[in-house]
């Protein structure tokens, strides 16, 4: 089985200017093209590891209780899948089908035979499990991701409302790369902080593609990509995520952690909304780790090591960072059935949590791939650190492992108890250090 795999702008959300603005989201409205002329992906010759599922959907925002990504969803039946490919590619003949190892939707890898071309694999996805709206939504953000930037998405060869197997799905091309889940230690010497730079370029290219005026969970309504339940302004947003996170909290490990924590948000939302700073939201991907990406076959373990491209780092004689010229590391990034309109601040904080703050990885490592997230980020984008930007951002990293917290057993599935011990000191251990506890 395998894994599913302008120039000058005004002011930003959360302390980022926006370089270019290519389109919008409106209240009830969403503009580009339609759901037809979307993506999602599959993933060839993967590494198989227990995924890293912390957090996988932030139900803070979405006010929808998601499945961790470890289940697998077998509700498709196989003439089912062969219904849907055909629908889409009708001059097709379904050859196999093969379930995808982990999804929270039903995911298929198809091969099909096609006249006047070779046999290929295309990926279907089945919205089995969650609304038609949220599930609609990814391909409709992939069709405006694909057309206005330079993020890698799959293909998209078509989809259907539902009409077909009874539950909306969509087929892609698919894509040509490994995810190695919760193991950035498979990757080649350098390799994850390309990974790291390449995401904050990605969000950052993300962030300055489709302006949205207000903050909330984006669904697909008749108009297209909406916000389906708008806060009055980011703090509210974050003061409620935050104690629906806390709340999550009671009957767990860190149960012994709540009234401070809650006490710490009360206060933190307080200070962002008595904040001159000005919060604009942007669309956020807001799942972005290792478990949503497909790389270069060549930057993961299992090629020589002699034949890896080089993806190293090296330092300048200024100190900083610089990453190498030689291409890039990430194939796909993949599942946008989340979207939300955030801050920028805010998901690039997610972000260090998700994909920077592994446990496998010492200090040193984990700066050195923070660097690399906020510099690739200033490629495509900008960030203003005026005086509120380190405060902001701790309180966001809070609240981003609170959300890591909250899925401890799934983002240390598959790890014996001991590390899972480990792990659970250090959230401890971090909350000290920023003096919540």
């Amino acid at each position: 089985m395998r894994t599913s795999s302008a120039t000058s702008a005004s002011a930003i959300p959360d302390g980022c200017r926006r370089r270019q603005v290519r389109g919008s989201i409106r209240r009830g409205a969403g503009r580009g093209r339609p759901a037809e002329g979307n993506s999602w992906v599959s993933n060839r010759n993967p590494v198989r590891r227990t995924p890293f599922t912390a957090a996988v959907h932030d139900e803070d925002v979405t006010d929808e209780s998601r499945a961790d990504d470890a289940a697998t969803d077998d509700s498709l039946s196989e003439d089912d899948a062969r219904r849907a490919v055909e629908a889409v590619l009708p001059e097709a003949t379904v050859r196999a089908v093969e379930p995808a190892d982990h999804g929270k939707n039903a995911v298929r890898f198809v091969t099909v035979a096609e006249p006047g071309r070779e046999t290929r694999t295309v990926v279907l996805k089945v919205g089995t499990r969650f609304g038609d709206d949220g599930f609609r939504a990814e391909p409709h953000l992939l069709s405006l991701v694909a057309e206005r930037t330079e993020i890698p998405v799959p293909a998209v060869l078509g989809s259907d409302p539902g009409e077909t197997v009874g539950d909306p799905f969509f087929v892609t091309e698919a894509v040509d790369g490994r995810n190695v889940e919760a193991s950035p230690a498979r990757l080649a010497p350098g390799a994850f902080e390309r990974v790291c730079f390449e995401a904050g370029r990605n969000l950052g290219d993300l962030h300055g593609a489709v302006a949205v005026e207000e903050f909330g969970a984006l669904r697909f309504g008749d108009d297209g990509l909406a916000v389906a339940r708008a806060f009055e302004d980011w703090p509210s947003m974050f003061g409620e995520s935050a104690a629906m996170q806390v709340e999550r909290l009671e009957d767990g490990r860190f149960a012994d952690l709540v009234p401070s924590l809650a006490s710490y948000f009360e206060d933190a939302a307080d200070r962002l909304a008595a904040s001159p700073h000005s919060f604009e939201p942007v669309v956020a991907h807001n799942d972005y780790r290792l478990g949503n990406l497909l790389l270069d076959p060549a930057a993961t373990e299992g090629e020589e090591r002699d034949d890896r491209r080089d993806v190293t780092t090296d330092a300048s004689g200024d100190g900083e960072a610089t990453v190498s010229e030689s291409g890039d590391v990430t194939a796909a990034v993949l599942d946008w059935e989340s979207p939300v309109a955030t801050t920028a601040r805010y998901e690039l904080a997610v972000t260090e949590a998700l994909l920077v703050d592994w446990p496998e990885l010492d200090g040193d490592e984990r700066a050195r791939c923070r660097d690399r997230l906020y510099a690739g980020y200033e490629t495509t984008n900008a960030l203003a650190r005026d005086e509120g930007f380190e405060e902001r951002r701790r309180a966001y990293r809070v609240l981003a492992r609170v959300r890591l917290m909250r899925n401890l057993r799934e983002e240390m599935a598959g790890r014996p108890e001991r590390a899972v011990d480990a792990r659970a000191d250090e959230h401890r251990s971090f909350l000290d250090d920023v003096g919540v506890t």
